[in-house]
């Protein structure tokens, strides 16, 4: 199972350390389709390398992806 809470909508990102890749070695876009397959509502991109990097990637997530693409670092309202 991918998320703790089914039925609840769930907000993914990750860190992209490599031009396209996660620390995984896999393609950003190819990420973010797998979560969204698995039924991630939002996936998104943390900017670990500064908007000016990150800003182009996410331009292509949007255009690869149904869902909502952000960048940023969201802050959990609670934890559990």
């Amino acid at each position: 199972m991918l998320f703790l809470f089914p039925g609840l909508p769930a907000v993914i990102t990750m860190a992209v350390y490599f031009p396209d890749r996660t620390v995984d070695e896999v393609p950003a876009i190819q990420a973010c389709r797998k979560l969204e397959a698995q039924g991630a509502a939002v996936v998104g991109l943390n900017c670990s390398r500064g908007p000016k990097t990150i800003l182009p990637l996410i331009k292509k997530l949007k255009e690869a992806c149904r869902v909502i693409v952000l960048m940023g670092n969201l802050v959990p309202l609670s934890c559990v």
